[in-house]
């Protein structure tokens, strides 16, 4: 069966500046000491800027910028965020105007957070710019769709998530929170966590689920043939998707459909292994973390690809669950670094739509793309089936 693809969209942004004035850090975030006798100067400001935010694996990246306030050379410090601690990642010596140059570790696949410091000398504290996130990924930067029609969160809303973990392993929600973070962190969106529920998306035949009314977004493990979303007797082992009750608003240049609710349902008839890291390298390939990520995907607006170096591509895989370039490009320009919907859209008399991805599992060897849509019957997303008329003023369509 010949697919139908989404909508590619372009590039991925160059560069964004990222500055701030700060105030004094001593080695705990106290001020620093400051010599008897000696007036102290007006306090400095650091600002930090990354040549790029998204950066291939191994290739040079930098961050400029500038220690304002001094007037000759001085030290400063690349820090990675681990925890509550900064970890020195490199240094290097002002120029006798503050200005600087660093070089930003490119080796490992993933999203880090960063800062630039300059240690207290005998006249003037610790300063620091405002912490940064820069994605490292391998692949095509150009490898990912959006849903077409484009869904995407609001950017200034915090999107409340639950999980049911009925019939998870244990230490499932671990890898949720986890999956989480990696989308927040490459997107710019916000989660808050809000507990547990025993919803399961999909589970009657009303298009929005009863969520809480603190909650736009539910993970559920779920058996086949509870919910709408895993049929019985399939092979699929995750479903993802969202949906809207709003009218399609314009961000910038492009109109999208303001997502009112969003979804995961995953098989917890499943044996996988927890975390993020290869999996088996027989049987059930990948791990729970992995499809988690790949689902929460489909719920900010990926649909799948064919390139097997991204996250979005539509089968478990025997690889550390990190996202390439594209699913990185996608994530950024579907994320709330780009700002709010100019108005809320009233939910009366609008188009509801939704748009969800399935992710297929593979015993051994990956099966190639063609084979996954001979299999499930259905054309990606955009296809066909596409736009059905579910009720009224709703309409359905993706990969179910």
């Amino acid at each position: 069966m010949r697919a139908w693809t989404a909508r590619t969209t372009g590039a991925v942004a160059a560069s964004v500046l990222v500055t701030v004035a700060v105030g004094p850090l001593g080695s705990a975030g106290a001020a620093a000491p400051v010599t008897a006798g000696v007036a102290r100067p007006a306090e400095p400001d650091v600002t930090a800027v990354p040549s790029n935010l998204i950066i291939p694996l191994q290739r040079t990246a930098l961050v400029n910028g500038k220690v304002k306030g001094v007037t000759s050379a001085r030290p400063v410090q690349l820090q990675f965020s681990w925890g509550r601690q900064w970890i020195p990642q490199g240094d290097a010596m002002t120029d006798v105007s503050g200005g600087y140059s660093l070089r930003i570790p490119s080796g490992k696949l993933g999203t880090f957070t960063y800062r630039v410091a300059a240690p207290a000398t005998a006249t003037v504290p610790a300063v620091a710019s405002v912490p940064f996130s820069v994605s490292v990924g391998e692949g095509n930067p150009r490898s990912y769709k959006l849903f077409a029609p484009a869904g995407r969160w609001n950017g200034c809303q915090v999107i409340g998530y639950r999980v049911n973990l009925t019939g998870a392993p244990k230490g499932a929600l671990d890898d949720v929170k986890i999956a989480i973070a990696n989308v927040a962190r490459a997107s710019g969106l916000r989660y808050a966590y809000r507990g547990t529920t025993t919803v399961i998306p999909g589970a009657t035949r009303a298009f929005l689920s009863p969520y809480p009314k603190d909650t736009q977004l539910v993970i559920a493990w779920a058996k086949p043939g509870t919910t709408k979303h895993l049929p019985k007797a399939s092979n699929y082992v995750g479903y993802g998707g969202w949906l809207s009750v709003a009218r399609p608003a314009r961000l910038g240049s492009t109109t999208y459909y303001p997502i009112t609710q969003a979804f995961v349902v995953v098989d917890s008839t499943r044996r996988m292994p927890l975390g993020f890291g290869m999996g088996d390298p027989e049987g059930l390939q990948g791990t729970w973390g992995q499809l988690v990520m790949h689902e929460l995907g489909h719920t900010v607006g990926l649909t799948h690809v064919s390139d097997k170096s991204q996250l979005m591509y539509p089968y478990l895989q025997h690889r550390a669950s990190a996202w390439g370039l594209g699913d990185l490009g996608g994530l950024y320009n579907l994320g709330g670094r780009f700002g709010c919907f100019p108005v809320a859209s009233s939910p009366k008399a609008s188009v509801s739509k939704k748009y969800a991805g399935l992710l297929a599992p593979v015993a051994g060897p990956a099966a190639p793309l063609a084979a996954w849509m001979m299999a499930s019957q259905v054309p990606d997303s955009g296809g066909p089936d596409a736009g059905a008329l579910s009720g009224p003023h709703q309409v359905s369509g993706g990969d179910h």
